[in-house]
């Protein structure tokens, strides 16, 4: 629920009729609507929430909007009395000064990559393109649409042909995206899609998905094994089965597996993990969302004291941030993700004594700093 006081904020600011009365009530109000806590607020009741020593990190989205709008269009009546012209001109020139200063920011990425190659030692071709912050949005805004949405199968697809087919994204795109949008508009589905790459550079997609069409295809997921085997042999050899793995008929491109979804937060983990820098933006995006997917959780922008917040420290940048969620925590998820290939060793992981010992070491570790004020 958002606060009382953002929400006078938004009543009042809209009230206003010039956009110089916009900004100067709300720089008066700046400290309501400039914060440094932030709450994801998931369907389930689950929250991640961050904390940041600066009071002015996280803005209201939707007053943040009115208050760059209404300064962006006061800019443009100083800058047209100042140079005597229209206010068509005056917005030329701030849109030819806002591309100056993108094309400084430009040549600061150039110069950086410069930097760390001559530092490193190596070709500038291979200084990743890709910075940390850009990676991680991708991977945020993935896993809030993987908590927010309602899923039924994990599936993965691939692509049969000669490997000139497979292996060319512009191929793999057309047919996926041909196949995708006559389920969305068919059936209504949903889907959150990655692509990734063979080690032999195939490409295959994982996809989560709110329904579709499947058939047993005679395999399950057993534990301590990676790969689906015949049912006949799991009973024979006495292996727990975790999981029916199904076959989508409706896939003609190549091989096609789907699992149920008994653990949401986890496949939000498992298919956020194929988002890292040695997977590139194979269909000019880390992943694919259909339009009908929800996209934003709620959000509650509020302040804390940063220092009686009794969690882990790190810095971004010159500001430092905490971070509490009640979500299903994965102590060091990001080291761990490289050991799982499959979704079926993911789930042992998920479900075995040493996953319950990494999270209990971490729960008191997390409860002795609770007392440690």
């Amino acid at each position: 629920m958002e606060n009382r006081r953002l929400t006078k904020i938004k009543e009042t600011v809209k009230k206003l009729k010039t956009d110089k009365e916009k900004i100067k009530y709300l720089d008066a109000c700046a400290e309501d609507w400039n914060t440094n806590t932030k709450t994801k607020v998931f369907p389930d009741g689950s929250t991640n929430t961050t904390y940041c020593n600066s009071r002015f990190i996280f803005k209201d989205k939707e007053i943040n909007e009115i208050y760059s709008s209404a300064s962006r269009s006061v800019l443009i009546e100083e800058k047209a009395r100042e140079l005597d012209v229209s206010l068509e001109l005056a917005e030329l020139w701030l849109k030819a000064f806002e591309m100056e200063q993108q094309e400084k920011r430009e040549l600061e990425k150039e110069k950086r990559k410069l930097r760390i190659s001559a530092a490193s030692n190596i070709p500038l071709k291979n200084v990743d393109r890709e910075r940390d912050d850009i990676l991680k949005r991708a991977r945020d805004k993935c896993f809030d649409i993987a908590r927010l949405n309602d899923w039924k199968y994990f599936i993965t697809v691939t692509f049969k042909g000669s490997k000139f087919e497979f292996d060319d994204p512009e191929v793999v795109m057309k047919k996926i995206r041909s196949y995708l949008m006559h389920k969305v508009q068919r059936n209504g589905m949903k889907y959150l899609l990655i692509p990734e790459r063979h080690k032999k550079g195939g490409i295959h997609c994982h996809a989560l998905v709110n329904d579709i069409d499947v058939v047993d295809s005679g395999t399950v997921l057993v534990e301590g094994y990676p790969k689906p085997i015949k049912r006949e042999t799991a009973l024979k050899r006495g292996s727990t089965i975790k999981q029916t793995v199904y076959n989508i008929p409706s896939w003609k491109y190549g091989f096609s597996t789907a699992i149920e979804i008994d653990n949401s937060t986890a496949f939000a983990y498992y298919v956020t993990k194929y988002i890292t820098k040695g997977n590139k933006k194979i269909f000019g995006k880390y992943y694919w969302s259909s339009r009908n997917c929800i996209r934003e959780p709620q959000i509650i922008y509020h302040n804390s004291d940063f220092d009686h917040i009794t969690r882990s420290e790190f810095c971004k940048g010159q500001n430092k941030y905490k971070y509490n969620s009640n979500n299903l925590i994965i102590p060091d998820f990001d080291k761990l993700a490289d050991r799982f290939d499959d979704i079926s060793s993911f789930l042992d992981y998920i479900y075995s004594d040493e996953y319950k010992k990494e999270y209990e070491k971490y729960e008191q570790t997390k409860l002795s700093n609770d007392f440690n004020f």
